[in-house]
Parts: C-alpha cells; structure tokens; sequence
C-alpha cells in the first residue's frame, strides 16, 4: 500500500491515512490505515480516533514522547514488542 501525495511516494514511520466514511451532528466516524496492518482501524468518533492514534504511536515509538510517565512495574511487564511494518511503501 503505497501512499502518494501529488504523484510521489510519501515513506515515513508514523504516515497514517484517515478515511471519514460518516458525519453526523459534528461526529465523524470510519477507518484509519498504516503500514503496520493489512486491515483498517474502525473508529466510531473522534475520540476513538485519537486514542488509538495515541496507541499507535506509542507502539511504534515514533515520534518519540517528550514526556514519559513513570512506571513500578517490574522489567518483564515494561517490555512492549515493537511492531513490524507489513505493507511496503515501495512497489
């Protein structure tokens, strides 16, 4: 799944594609795409959106937080696995 802008690839970490399948009364809702999974992220609001944008970034670390809250937990809990990216930006 290459994403283009203006006829040329766009390659980044962090490059989501927000797709609006609905608004009603101000809420929008539909699907959120990466190249981390073949299938798309349902959302139903706004804030579904934003929260699983924040889980998505914290998964792949990028961007990095300026701030991160501490944690008493031990190692073998912290340890999250990094994801692996399954679409390519180059065809």
């Amino acid at each position: 799944m290459s994403q283009y802008w203006n006829g040329e690839i766009l390659a980044a970490p962090n490059l989501i594609t927000v797709c609006v399948d609905e608004s009603r009364a101000s809420e929008i809702s539909g699907r959120l795409y990466h190249c981390y999974s073949r299938e798309p992220q349902s959302f139903e609001n706004i804030v579904q959106l934003i929260r699983y944008m924040e889980e998505f970034y914290d998964n792949i670390r990028f961007p990095e937080s300026s701030v991160v809250l501490r944690e008493f937990r031990s190692e073998k809990q912290k340890i999250r696995e990094k994801q692996e990216k399954v679409w390519s930006t180059v065809s």
